[in-house]
């Protein structure tokens, strides 16, 4: 891609369309005419593969009437939606088993009341993790397929909440139900899946960590690192103006002096009349 020499995104994507190929690799999707482009080339037999920057696999459709693509032929083109994220794991060396009055396991059973509690674990933190209590990160997907009813209801731009109805029936399983999955079986914890893909928890029920002494100390690090440059600073710029000012003061005496350097030599001298 170079924009100078005239060489866009679209138009190399025209391009690559010229040879007929049968399948297509579209990095990421960016504008209106990069969507219609990708979109004709899936309706007219050509396979593409491509990326959409979204939270998950359902704002891909707002993203496409973000850009003002055809609705109908975007149903019609796409077979399948695949959205994923990267989650942290529980740290095997240093993993533990969730008390009973954890606060991360509360709300675990508030979320899947059914569900098997006794594997929940979290990590306590060792040297392997370097004291996170997680190593390493596994991959959550959200899978979306295009069935007829989808279609339909997206050509008809049906509002977001009955197209999700009907994911769910067809037994489309989202983000945070994949990832709760993980923490049922004891490889992740209910904060990460909060921090990834948001679980909106109430204000009362987000988990919070209590501070162990090391988290504590460090922060009166911090904050003693931050008072302290502000104090060295405050030091300097005095010491400077001090500085400068007494230059400033011996620059002025100088010029006195040699002034009253020059008066008396004057006075001395003889001048002839």
């Amino acid at each position: 891609v170079n924009d100078k020499k005239g060489l866009t995104f679209a138009r190399g994507l025209r391009s690559i369309l010229r040879h007929d190929p049968d399948r297509i690799l579209v990095g990421e999707i960016r504008d209106s005419e990069t969507a219609e482009i990708a979109v004709q080339a899936a309706l007219t037999g050509h396979q593409v593969y491509t990326t959409v920057h979204a939270n998950n696999a359902f704002d891909v459709l707002g993203r496409f009437i973000h850009l003002d693509v055809d609705l109908f032929g975007f149903a019609s083109a796409v077979n399948a939606v695949v959205a994923q994220r990267l989650i942290r794991m529980v740290c095997p060396a240093c993993a533990a088993t969730m008390s009973a009055s954890d606060p991360a396991r509360e709300t675990f059973v508030e979320l899947r009341p059914d569900a098997d509690h006794s594997r929940l674990k979290r990590g306590t933190g060792c040297a392997h993790c370097r004291d996170t209590g997680y190593h390493g990160r596994t991959a959550i997907a959200e899978l979306l397929p295009f069935t007829d009813a989808l279609r339909e209801k997206i050509a008809l731009r049906a509002p977001l909440t009955e197209i999700k109805s009907l994911a769910q029936s067809l037994a489309t399983r989202s983000l945070s139900d994949t990832a709760l999955d993980l923490v049922q079986e004891g490889l992740t914890t209910i904060e990460e899946v909060d921090r990834v893909v948001g679980l909106e928890l109430g204000a009362d029920d987000y988990v919070v960590k209590p501070f162990g002494m090391r988290e504590l100390i460090v922060i009166l690090l911090v904050v003693l690192v931050v008072f302290g440059a502000k104090k060295l600073r405050t030091i300097g710029e005095d010491l400077g103006a001090a500085v400068r000012g007494f230059k400033k003061g011996m620059d002025e005496g100088d010029a006195s002096e040699s002034v009253r350097q020059i008066k008396r030599e004057s006075a001395d001298a003889d001048f002839p009349e």
